[in-house]
């Protein structure tokens, strides 16, 4: 219980280093541990940049300003399409005629390295 009114009293009174969470996980371990935040943590912090500043998030999620500044900034990674038929690359390879493989990759989402393994692929079996 003594710990509890310790972990209180230090989220308490330095609320610009330590949350409540991470007070009592200094208590318990004596070290800050290493976050290592999630996707959805990311969007998360997305969120709360709209209200709150780099440092306080970084407070909050016990990293430095610079990485949540790194993450809140970088661009989403684009959505793997994993749909696409026999009857696409089909259409791939008759593009391919006229149109160069990156812009073809940029029709499906992909990149012209993977239009090109695609149609080799096709034309293998």
């Amino acid at each position: 219980m003594q710990e509890c009114w310790h972990a209180f009293a230090l989220a308490l009174l330095a609320t610009d280093y330590y949350t409540p969470e991470l007070a009592f996980e200094i208590l318990n371990t004596g070290v800050k541990s290493k976050f290592k935040p999630v996707d959805n943590d990311t969007l998360d912090m997305i969120e709360m940049h709209k209200t709150m500043t780099y440092t306080q998030i970084a407070n909050i999620y016990g990293m430095d300003r610079t990485t949540v500044c790194r993450r809140v900034t970088k661009k989403p990674a684009k959505p793997i399409n994993n749909k696409i038929t026999n009857a696409d690359t089909t259409d791939m390879v008759r593009l391919k005629e006229t149109m160069a493989y990156r812009e073809i990759g940029e029709i499906y989402g992909m990149t012209g390295q993977a239009v090109y393994c695609r149609i080799k692929r096709l034309n293998k079996i």
